[in-house]
């Protein structure tokens, strides 16, 4: 056969035709077993389908998932100490508000009672060792060296919910020319100082100080005392004492503008003014002002107290309550 009888497109007579290619599908595993493949197609004409490796990544290695869990746990760590700082706060500012209120309510109690026995009893402090209430309380000294734990109600009966509060009181003869002198027990001029401390679990939260004087059992002449005239009788009249301050709380570092303007003598007399402001600090004049400070953890509270004088000696007094709070850190 020449080669121009040949058809184009004929195949040679010792031509082979090539054995079919096993059909492969997509995705199949490489014959080596351990590589993925995906199809890649050839523009030959037998139109075989050819197989490319490709190589997919393992994932995180074993160092990379030891690091991210040591920051998710620094983190998580971080957020914890943050809630506990924020919840003991919380803690600490809601016990202190507990303590100042038990505070108020023996200290209102305390005030309410006779500066002297009204019976003439001259035993100073608790009169009966074992009572266990205050029910037979008639006037301040009874108070002197009481303490309770749980606080209780006046016929002796426990506040509920105060396991490991205590209250304890303090009072004394001071020198009504100078407060922050104590006098003893027998010397009695006229001004007894009170103290009431409340505590949680053996730590002080609270402390109140407040003065009793004798000029409260009869402050002003009374329109009886003369029963032959019927008129106001002749004498001395005692003053009045108004104490304000502004503010009254704060944190780290507190300065009050002390105000005793409206402190007031019924006879118009001129009144000299004092002022214990509760810090071991004294002071005097109507506007007084005084800075307080707290460096510690604690919140403290202090009492100013206001005396005022007439050119007789009548006196009078009068209290403020001044909350500090530690400083923000």
């Amino acid at each position: 056969m020449n080669a121009a009888s040949r058809r184009v497109g004929a195949l040679h007579p010792r031509a082979s035709v090539p054995p079919p290619m096993p059909s492969r599908r997509v995705g199949a595993l490489h014959p080596r077993g351990k590589r993925k493949t995906t199809p890649r197609r050839f523009s030959g004409s037998t139109g075989a389908l050819h197989l490319r490796d490709t190589i997919h990544p393992a994932g995180w290695s074993l160092v990379e998932v030891v690091v991210a869990s040591l920051i998710a746990g620094m983190m998580l760590a971080g957020a914890m100490l943050t809630l506990s700082a924020a919840l003991r706060s919380a803690l600490s500012a809601g016990r202190t508000a507990q303590a100042v209120a038990l505070a108020k309510d023996l200290m209102e109690e305390i005030l309410q009672a006779n500066y002297r026995d009204p019976d003439g009893n001259p035993i100073w402090g608790i009169e009966e060792p074992s009572a266990d209430n205050r029910s037979a309380f008639d006037d301040v000294d009874d108070y002197a060296g009481w303490a309770e734990s749980p606080p209780q109600a006046r016929d002796g009966t426990p506040l509920e919910g105060l396991s490991g509060w205590q209250r304890e009181v303090g009072v004394a003869n001071v020198d009504p020319n100078d407060l922050a002198t104590t006098l003893a027990t027998g010397d009695d001029r006229g001004v007894r100082r009170i103290q009431v401390v409340v505590k949680y679990q053996g730590q002080t939260l609270a402390e109140l100080t407040a003065l009793k004087t004798s000029s409260a059992l009869s402050p002003t002449s009374r329109w009886t005392d003369d029963a032959t005239t019927g008129a106001k009788p002749a004498g001395n009249q005692g003053p009045q004492a108004v104490a304000k301050g502004t503010p009254l709380s704060g944190a780290g570092q507190v300065t009050v503008q002390f105000d005793a303007t409206g402190s007031r003598d019924p006879d118009g007399d001129t009144l000299a003014c004092t002022w214990d402001f509760g810090d071991g600090q004294m002071g005097a004049g109507l506007t007084p002002s005084h800075t307080y400070r707290n460096v510690g953890s604690q919140t403290k509270v202090f009492t100013a107290i206001l005396t005022v004088a007439d050119p007789s000696g009548a006196r009078a007094t009068d209290q403020l309550t001044i909350v500090v709070f530690p400083a923000q850190p």
